[in-house]
């Protein structure tokens, strides 16, 4: 039985008034139902996910869905397919050991959606990559759940940035319409009795990722790493918006979530058709989602990508680091070796 569980979101800005909205979510099954998904809250999941008691492989048909609206309409279909193309051709999928492609029909999953299959690579992309040890190929010890990975859905939503006096108004307009809602206090719908908390400083702390975990290391243009103070994660004080309705979510992960919704207001332009420059800031865009959805940074990213908000809970290289960390297998091998070797045995 397939179950789909929210990794978290995040609003990402840029140096023109344009800002990214991104929810991430995945969906995995359980192998011959070693462990019941269902069962367990959406907080215990990720919190099992994440404790490396689990081995989450990929399935046979694994996805990337990106449900994409730019200033609240859908983008072109030639917009569309230029920039599955881009994401397609990203480097980072050649260090996952990856094989993107695209479906034949796109326009089958309508205008505002891109599906890309991800398959696994038969060869090595860089023959000077050194490959795996055989040892990695070893199956999981038995009593070990194994989960597969289905697909990552992200939502993304692009929008003018909205001034504090915006903000504040649009607040002020909901509470009076639903007086049922504290200040304090989100509605949270899974039916688990789950309710999530504002993160801590230490849990927004971005730059804990090693160099070997940066991806997209040759993604065009130049790239720059973040400088600066990091500002502190949007809270429930000064945001709260109406979450509207998404195509393609299932109907469980509509919620509001604690510091971060994921309303974007009303639509400003009535165009489907992007300028060119759009396109290639759309792509940054995009790729910056993936990024901060495997890693939780945006180490590597284009110039001028910052995160404003954040309250993922999980990243993709903690729920599946064999699939998202590149070389987490091989660089666990040699540790375990030269430990061994260095056992002192005592007769």
């Amino acid at each position: 039985m397939l179950r789909t569980v929210e990794l978290g979101r995040a609003v990402i800005t840029t140096e023109t008034s344009l800002e990214l909205w991104l929810t991430t979510l995945i969906t995995l099954s359980s192998k011959q139902n070693c462990i019941d998904l269902e069962q367990l809250s959406n907080s215990a999941l990720i919190s099992f996910l994440t404790s490396g008691g689990a081995c989450v492989y990929r399935s046979e048909c694994m996805s990337l869905v990106s449900d994409i609206t730019m200033r609240g309409e859908p983008v072109d279909r030639d917009d569309m397919e230029s920039l599955a193309a881009r994401i397609v051709n990203a480097p980072a999928w050649g260090q996952l050991n990856l094989l993107p492609s695209i479906p034949e029909q796109l326009g089958q999953f309508g205008n505002q959606t891109i599906r890309i299959n991800l398959g696994q690579s038969s060869k090595d992309i860089d023959d000077g990559i050194k490959k795996c040890h055989r040892l990695v190929a070893t199956m999981v010890p038995d009593g070990v759940p194994t989960l597969a990975l289905h697909s990552i859905h992200l939502n993304i939503i692009v929008s003018e940035n909205m001034s504090k006096t915006s903000v504040q108004r649009l607040r002020k307009s909901q509470m009076e319409s639903t007086p049922s809602f504290s200040q304090d206090t989100f509605p949270y719908d899974d039916g688990k009795g789950d309710t999530p908390s504002a993160l801590s400083d230490e849990q927004l702390n971005l730059e804990h990722c090693s160099d070997e975990e940066i991806l997209f290391a040759t993604t065009e243009p130049s790239l720059a790493r973040q400088t600066g103070k990091r500002k502190r994660s949007v809270t429930a004080s000064n945001v709260h918006m109406h979450v509207p309705d998404s195509t393609g979510f299932p109907s469980d992960t509509k919620r509001y979530c604690h510091g971060i919704s994921s309303t974007l207001g009303t639509p400003l332009l009535d165009s489907h058709t992007l300028q060119k420059s759009e396109v290639q800031l759309l792509s940054h865009m995009v790729d910056a989602a993936v990024r901060f959805s495997v890693l939780n940074s945006l180490k590597g990213s284009a110039t001028g990508l910052k995160v404003k908000a954040n309250n993922f809970t999980a990243r993709l290289a903690d729920v599946a680091p064999t699939l998202w960390r590149p070389g987490f297998l091989s660089v666990r091998v040699v540790t375990k070796g030269l430990s061994y070797t260095n056992v002192e045995f005592i007769p």
